[in-house]
């Protein structure tokens, strides 16, 4: 295969460069009205990402810091987002990032791809070359000018302002369009490559470069920053959106409405967001939000013992996560955006072994035994990613509602943990923790979560309802204090539990603050409490509107702007 040493190594050290952040930069934040409801740009207010400060006063201290999001995440496009995008970019539907190696986990719990090996860069290289290479049949569609007629240098510039400006998620500068035109002359001189090779030469450099394989859709021009902050230029606010509301670069509609200036205003945000989740793009993105939160992309590798659950199989493991992905973009995208149905709906559509698992003889769409199934936490993908080989696990069972839908801390846990062994006979998975809970560290952890835990002992190792357990009658009773405070709250088991979460403030804010990672990428800063505290407020009252919560923070400050990077150069 025809390559241009020289010139695809020098995109290759600036790759390599790239491990845990680049330099960065920014368009000119464009002189434009901001996102408040009379059009006029949000004031902004001491230092950006600080948390409070003191009380302001005639101490001198100042005021609390709470609309001054922080520096904007660095963050590589993911593997289902390269697949994703270049599907839409070259039509490739092969996935062709499959082979890289799994995107890492960050502090958020979300995928986070800010590191960059040299491992990653070589499947990098790879992947870009069979990209290319099936590319070619399709290269006269994508430069779309005669060479003959127009000459080769001025055809391949027309190509590269095209395509790049997809490519790249924004309009190429001059300057970028200068050095990848002399790549393209170097080609066609130095290695006597025809016009064609020498095109898709050049089409490999672009995807090898950090301006596509990074979410930082800007120009090599120093930011504009002001009162601190940066505004996003209108081609990062549509890339932002598209990513974070379908895994995947703009669609002409958001690339036109960049174009035509209709990207700016609040009411242009609100009205691509809700066009853009009515697509059906959204679902796979509404899907790896639910599966990354709950943990359930590591249940093909979770292990179960052959022996007690031989019906435990890889097509069991893909039919529980499809009924998983089923309910949670229905809740969130059919079902006006409820909250409340995600969290106690019975509905479910099964396969047969799956049915079988539920205690049911048929499958398709089916409404489950209320009296044992109530929503997301109660379904087999949920219960079997926590438990272990070969039982119930409440420690790990509790841990994940208390941190994950109550937003809860906990202190780290201890260096060394004992595997769960399985129970004597006659000793239930309750009572074997219940004397595990009993050590030191009961009274500072394990009483925050061991009741959350215990209310799931009606489900075995994957999620089967069960009576008895340890030959006795199973006790799912307990209580939760809610990490903000107030009265325990006590319940009879997993599904009074979860009616009882489904109505509690600390589950609609842990919610909201969810989304808010898996959109910006990154943990909040104190400086975000006011869009979070927006987003909280577009949840409705009764149900709560996943969808209005997904507006209201897609219009947000933290979402819309940022703060200056360290040893970032603004003006």
């Amino acid at each position: 295969m025809q390559r241009a040493p020289f010139a695809v190594g020098l995109w290759i050290l600036t790759i390599s460069a790239c491990v845990g952040q680049v330099e960065p930069s920014s368009t000119e934040a464009p002189d434009q009205p901001g996102l408040t409801p009379d059009g006029t740009p949000p004031a902004a207010k001491g230092t950006p990402g600080k948390g409070p400060t003191g009380a302001a006063g005639s101490g001198g201290t100042t005021a609390p810091v709470l609309d001054q999001p922080g520096p904007r995440a660095l963050r590589r496009l993911s593997r289902d987002e390269l697949n994703n995008t270049l599907r839409d970019l070259l039509g490739d539907t092969s996935s062709p990032a499959n082979p890289l190696p799994p995107d890492g986990r960050g502090d958020t719990g979300f995928t986070d791809t800010g590191s960059l090996s040299t491992v990653v860069v070589n499947y990098l290289l790879e992947m870009v070359e069979r990209v290319g290479q099936t590319a070619t049949a399709k290269l006269p569609g994508l430069i779309a000018c005669d060479p003959v007629a127009m000459g080769d240098v001025a055809c391949a510039k027309g190509f590269i302002e095209r395509f790049g400006r997809r490519a790249y998620r924004r309009p190429l500068d001059s300057a970028e369009v200068t050095d990848l035109v002399t790549y393209f002359t170097s080609v066609e001189t130095t290695l006597k490559a025809p016009f064609t090779d020498a095109i898709r030469l050049v089409l490999e450099a672009m995807l090898l470069s950090p301006r596509f394989l990074y979410h930082w859709e800007t120009s090599n021009a120093p930011a504009k920053a002001d009162n601190g902050l940066i505004r996003l230029s209108p081609s990062e606010t549509a890339s932002r959106l598209s990513y974070f509301l379908w895994a995947t670069m703009p669609d002409d509609a958001l690339f036109a409405a960049v174009d035509n200036g209709r990207l700016t205003a609040a009411a242009d945000v609100e009205r691509e967001t809700l066009r853009m989740l009515a697509d059906g793009r959204a679902r796979q993105a509404v899907a790896a939000f639910h599966s990354q939160w709950l943990g359930l992309d590591r249940l093909a590798q979770v292990p179960k013992d052959s022996k007690q659950f031989p019906m435990f199989t890889p097509a069991l493991v893909t039919s529980m996560l499809a009924e998983v992905d089923d309910l949670v973009t229905h809740s969130v995208l059919d079902n006006a955006g409820s909250l409340k149905s995600l969290l106690l709906s019975p509905a479910a559509t099964l396969d047969m072994p799956l049915a079988k698992v539920y205690g049911l003889g048929t499958a398709g769409a089916v409404a489950l035994d209320a009296t044992q199934r109530a929503g997301l936490f109660t379904r087999a993908a949920f219960l079997t990613v926590n438990a272990s080989p070969i039982a119930s696990h409440p420690v790990k069972r509790g841990v994940s509602i208390y941190r994950g839908l109550l937003c809860g801390n906990l202190p780290p846990p201890p260096e060394v943990v004992v595997p769960p062994q399985a129970p004597p006979p006659g000793v239930s998975t309750r009572e074997q923790y219940a004397a595990h809970g009993q050590n030191a560290c009961a009274s500072g952890c394990h009483a925050l979560f061991d009741g959350l835990g215990f209310a799931f002992e009606h489900y075995d190792a994957i999620g089967r309802f069960r009576a008895e357990d340890g030959g006795k009658p199973v006790d799912a009773t307990g209580t939760v204090r809610p990490p903000s405070g107030g009265p325990p709250l006590a319940f009879q088991d997993a599904i009074q539990m979860m009616g009882l979460l489904a109505a509690a403030a600390d589950t609609r804010d842990c919610v909201a603050r969810q989304w808010t990672r898996f959109a910006l990428g990154r943990r909040e800063v104190d400086g975000d409490a006011a869009s979070l505290a927006g987003a909280i407020g577009g949840f409705k009252t009764g149900d709560g509107d996943v969808r209005g919560l997904i507006v209201a923070l897609a219009k947000s400050r933290s979402f819309l702007y940022r703060s200056p990077s360290s040893e970032e150069v603004v003006r």
